[in-house]
């Protein structure tokens, strides 16, 4: 006897041989369970991943390992804001402004270890760094670093021996930036600060939002800005800068659970495109995490796939990070846990909320490419994870 098929609006439970309203419930799966899956089963069709990345094999085995280590401040301590983390250098920022670094040397032939942190700079007194992004260029890593407050400063670092500090005085109150190749997006008070080629010049131009600027993030021409009022703009770089125009992609008033239904606004807090162009990850204060299918907008539609049970904060930046394979998402909670799921299925990774608590919330969660070490940032502690084989360092 065929199976009965799920109807609009209900699901059949085989269990229970019975049909229920709303979506299916996604199963939960463990981290090896995971691993098998990935590798034989495709992503879902409409918001399916390449043929490269289905044959990549993402190992995040049940063991998860996570090692904690205090911050050894190389001057009087304060506390961590702000965190970055690239293949041979690390680095930091603080209350009091200041901005650490330490890189990974070879000790032996076979072994590479982190120096001790040193201090690099103080950007402006009583302006607490907000932000840290890097990229990697023919040379090695370049550092961006931004405070917050009524005058926006730079740290520019092309090397451990050639910073220079930069003022920018179109913008103020900077919480966020991303960086990409040689253009800088700043998130700064109701608009983005874009400059298209930070090594060159510091002239720029500003990006009206009409609200203050939680979440920036860039992908190749177009700036994604994520407001206090809740709304997920994007704008197109290569339109005329004499009048820069923005698309509103999603608002946080739409309901997740109801189509149609208005909700109370919600700050957005986390912006991620990822690398085909395909899904935006997008993260509100009220702890909805969901992936918007960028082919199929529609500001108050439904994301194409929700990730249940991320816990939100009001008070606290949390980090968010995707695998390098573009598999799994992470992100850290208010409630002191980090979770993952699989990325194009939504479902669950365990144990790893179960077995991840750390002290504080974690304000970053990264990665480094092509290495399964999961970095964390909280108050005055970093985290690392080897996820599956011991890869990286």
């Amino acid at each position: 006897m065929a199976l009965p098929r799920d109807l609009p609006g209900f699901y059949w439970d085989a269990e229970r041989s019975r049909y229920f309203s709303g979506q299916r419930p996604p199963p939960q799966v463990t981290l090896q369970q995971k691993q098998t899956e990935c590798q034989n089963t495709p992503p879902p069709s409409r918001i399916s991943a390449s043929s490269t990345a289905r044959k990549q094999s993402t190992r995040l085995g049940s063991n998860v390992r996570g090692t904690e280590e205090d911050i050894e401040w190389p001057s009087e301590r304060g506390t961590l804001t702000a965190f970055c983390t690239a293949p041979d250098r690390q680095f930091f920022g603080d209350n009091r402004s200041g901005i650490y670094s330490r890189s990974l040397e070879h000790v032996s032939d076979a072994a590479r270890e982190w120096t001790p942190w040193s201090s690099d700079c103080y950007l402006a007194p009583d302006s607490p760094i907000s932000a840290i992004t890097t990229t990697q260029t023919s040379t090695g890593t370049r550092c961006v670093a931004v405070c917050f407050g009524p005058k926006t400063k730079i740290c520019l670092q092309d090397s451990p021996e050639r910073m220079f500090l930069l003022n920018l005085s179109s913008s103020r109150d900077v919480r966020c930036a991303s960086l990409a190749g040689d253009s800088l997006a700043l998130g700064a008070a109701r608009g983005v600060a874009y400059i298209e080629d930070i090594g060159t010049s510091m002239s720029g131009e500003t990006l009206p939002t009409g609200s203050d600027v939680f979440a920036v993030a860039q992908k190749e021409s177009l700036i994604y800005a994520g407001t206090r009022g809740g709304a997920v703009l994007r704008f197109d770089t290569r339109v005329s800068s004499r009048s820069p125009k923005y698309q509103t992609i999603a608002e946080s008033t739409s309901s997740w659970s109801e189509e149609g239904k208005s909700v109370e606004a919600s700050t957005t807090k986390s912006l991620r495109p990822l690398k085909d162009g395909r899904l935006l990850i997008v993260g509100f204060m009220d702890g909805r995490l969901g992936a918007l299918d960028m082919r199929f907008l529609r500001p108050h539609a439904r994301p194409a796939l929700i990730y249940d049970g991320h816990i939100s904060s009001v008070s606290h930046q949390l980090g968010l990070t995707v695998d390098p394979t573009e598999r799994f998402l992470f992100a850290a909670g208010g409630d002191n846990r980090v979770r993952g799921w699989s990325l194009y299925t939504s479902e669950a990774i365990h144990p790893f909320s179960e077995i991840v608590p750390v002290k504080n919330p974690l304000l970053e969660l990264q990665f480094v490419q092509g290495n399964r070490v999961l970095w964390g940032a909280g108050v005055n502690s970093i985290w690392r994870w080897r996820l599956g084989e011991d890869v990286g360092h």
